[in-house]
Formats: structure tokens, sequence, C-alpha cells
């Protein structure tokens, strides 16, 4: 089940942001490419930042493309980054970085200097990968990540804790929550990784308006501590519909721990039916 973070100005992905400087569109061809150049732009011109805010800018079925020569403008303040249908797009973005929208099966590659993230919407159901650090601007508003079922967020570098914003976290994940019996197991899901330790997160707690979905019922799943220190030898069955976030051991990676239940398959028609027939052929042998 797949949901979008809105807010009162901006629907990601469609291409309509009420508060950015205008929509961007790329029209340009695959490979290494330069985005300053207005002709690879639907507008004729390159995106561009106007009245204090960002622009959004949209790569939609574009394939594989590569600039780290060029830096784009800032698209914090009202714009935005959309890239979707199996687009890998590999970009400079600027210091202050908008909102992200990354559909399943596209990766965003930001090569350039520490972005400091400030919008706080961050739609992510393919993959987000800055090579430099990741920051959280102090100007900005809560920061919000929909991970989806398959999102992820990673850097090569740190990731650095502002302890004056809040965060928050929405997945879907698949734990089979309407099943009472079954086989329990222990899920760990990696949703957000760093290169080295997460800078100032050690006692920060990941359970303020959060939404973990499990997509098999449409139940969301309920926050538990206590989940933090369970191994796969625990006793998991009081655990299922339950969650927990936080650091690994080596505080490199934001994890999600949930319980996931197998239910035990009920024998088909066609099974029973076997298993009449082969009890009905060792009667005959034995006689």
């Amino acid at each position: 089940m797949k949901k979008i973070l809105l807010t009162s100005t901006c629907f990601f992905g469609i291409g309509l942001c009420l508060g950015s400087s205008g929509t961007w569109q790329w029209t340009g061809g695959e490979g290494d490419v330069d985005v300053s150049l207005g002709s690879n732009w639907d507008k004729g011109s390159a995106p561009s930042r106007a009245n204090g805010q960002g622009p959004e800018i949209i790569f939609d079925n574009v394939g594989s493309i590569t600039d780290t020569s060029h830096s784009f403008v800032d698209t914090s303040d009202g714009g935005s980054v959309t890239v979707r249908n199996n687009s890998f797009v590999t970009l400079k973005l600027g210091r202050w970085g908008g909102n992200l929208y990354i559909e399943e099966g596209s990766t965003l590659v930001n090569s350039g200097v520490a972005t400091n993230l400030k919008d706080g919407i961050y739609n992510i159901f393919g993959a987000y990968h800055q090579t430099w650090d990741i920051k959280f601007d102090a100007g900005g508003g809560p920061q919000r990540f929909n991970l989806g079922s398959n999102g992820l967020v990673k850097t090569n570098s740190q990731i650095y804790y502002n302890s004056g914003l809040s965060y928050s976290i929405t997945a879907d994940v698949v734990a089979n929550t309407a099943s009472s019996t079954g086989l329990f197991s222990l899920e760990k899901r990696i949703l957000i990784s760093a290169g080295n330790q997460f800078n100032g997160w050690d006692n920060y707690t990941w359970n303020i308006d959060n939404n973990i979905t499990d997509s098999a019922t449409g139940n969301n799943l309920i926050w538990d501590d206590s989940l933090a220190n369970l191994t796969d030898g625990s006793d998991l069955s009081s655990y299922q519909g339950k969650y927990h976030i936080g650091l690994d051991e080596a505080k490199q990676n934001l994890v999600l721990t949930y319980v996931k239940t197998d239910p035990i398959p009920e024998p088909s028609v066609a099974m029973l039916g076997l298993l009449g027939l082969g009890g009905i052929a060792l009667r005959r042998r034995r006689k």
C-alpha cells in the first residue's frame, strides 16, 4: 500500500507544487549529460529559483543519466526532486535540498557536497543515496520519511542529528498480523544507512508520529521498546503486530524491527484427495 505524504501546497510525483518557482522536466538524453543546458529541459531553460522559492524538478523514464560536473540550484523552500519510472539519476544537488519523491524501482544519487535537507517531506519508495554527509537544516520543519515497502536512504558518510527538529517514519512491511498462529520470525529492515556513525542520534527515539503498516492487512503496528532486545531464539508470539526503530550496535544503520507471521497453510482439496487415495492404496496392500 503506497502512501504519499502531502502538504497544503504540494503533491509530489505529479508535478504540482504550488509553492515552487516552477516545474522543469528533463527532456535530454541518457548517459553523461549537462543539466545546466536549457535545451535539456522542457522549458528551454535550466531550473532556477524565483521569489525565494526552489524549483520542482522531474526525471520521468529517463533511463540512466549522470552529471557530476554541474551543480543544481537549491531546491529548498517549496521545490522538490522527483525521480520515477525506473530512472537512475546521478546529480550534484545544491546546498539546501527540498522535498524528494523517488518511485519504487528508481534511484537518485546526490554526489554534491553535504546537502542540508530542509523542507521535510521525503517520499522514497526506491533509493536515495548521498555520497557526502546528510544534514537537516535548522530552519526546516518536521522531517518526515515515507519509505514504503522498499525505500532506502543511504550515505557514504555521516547523518547529523539536529535537536531542534522532530523526525518520523512511515513504512510498509509484510507482517501478516491477521494470522493468530503460524511460524513467527524476527525481521530487521534497514531504513537509513550511514558509512560512519550517526552523529548525535544516540538518545533519540523514533516513536513520534510513526506509521508502520502491515501491507497484508492494512493494520498499523504498535511501538514496543522491548523488541530492541529480542533475538531469534525469543518467544515472539506475544510481539505480533509490534515494532521498534533504533540504531544498530555499530550506530551506522537505523533499523526497523518487527515480528512476521508465516501462516501454516491449510491442506487444499487436491491434497486431501491424494491423502485419501494413499490411504485406500495402503489398505488394499495390507489385504
